[in-house]
């Protein structure tokens, strides 16, 4: 900032020079001042960039170290954030409220910008969720997620429009239970633990979207 002054007064003192008894020609030396005053005015367009380029990466910085200050905060209040292995961030946050389905994805979409109902499309993430809520010792039973079943019967992620791929279905799920399970739901407790399954008691169940139930949020 200091040679970025300095530089601006140069170019007043040389465009301005104090009147003297002789006037300036090609022959005494102004070929010499013009050629300062072109060198001073590169200079100072050299230091504005410096100084431009200087300025993005302090806000780099500084948008780094506000995502920090919200992630720690996010995981003090019950949320959990992982990166997947494209590279993409995802946060979750569990809610025990219950509510239907509709009322769930409403109240996640309101929650916060991009939000709505988990989609669980990895079995890494889905054993994340299994950690968290462990580790946040919710023991609760029933997460409305983002899954529901279309009119041709199909599986899908309401939130990203994806067919289900990788499931976490308990055994003997889903089985349209009274003709009216619609809906995917994380399980959390001791009443689906398929053979074999080295998960503790975090499965999936289908249920109708008109029960009221926790459910988990998902933005990024």
């Amino acid at each position: 900032m200091l040679f970025r002054w300095f530089c601006l007064l140069l170019c007043v003192a040389l465009c301005h020079p104090q009147p003297t008894t002789n006037h300036c020609t090609r022959d005494d030396g102004c070929d010499r001042q013009t050629a300062l005053i072109e060198q001073a005015l590169a200079m100072l367009q050299t230091m504005d960039g410096r100084l431009e380029s200087m300025d993005r990466r302090l806000t780099t910085v500084e948008q780094r170290m506000e995502k920090t200050k919200e992630s720690e905060a996010d995981h003090t209040n019950g949320t959990r954030c992982r990166w997947s292995k494209d590279g993409r961030r995802s946060c979750y946050k569990v809610f025990v409220q219950r509510k239907t389905w509709s009322e769930a994805r409403a109240y996640c979409q309101a929650l916060y910008d991009g939000a709505d109902l988990v989609s669980i499309e990895t079995h890494a993430e889905d054993l994340f969720l299994v950690y968290m809520t462990q580790e946040l010792q919710i023991n609760y039973d029933h997460f409305h997620t983002s899954g529901r079943k279309d009119a041709g019967g199909a599986w899908i992620w309401l939130a990203t429009g994806e067919p289900f791929g990788y499931t976490g279905w308990a055994s003997g799920e889903p089985n349209n239970y009274k003709g009216n399970e619609d809906a995917c739901a994380f399980v959390n407790n001791d009443l689906y633990k398929p053979t074999g399954d080295k998960r503790r008691n975090v499965y999936w169940n289908d249920v109708p979207n008109i029960d009221r139930h926790g459910f988990i949020c998902e933005f990024h």
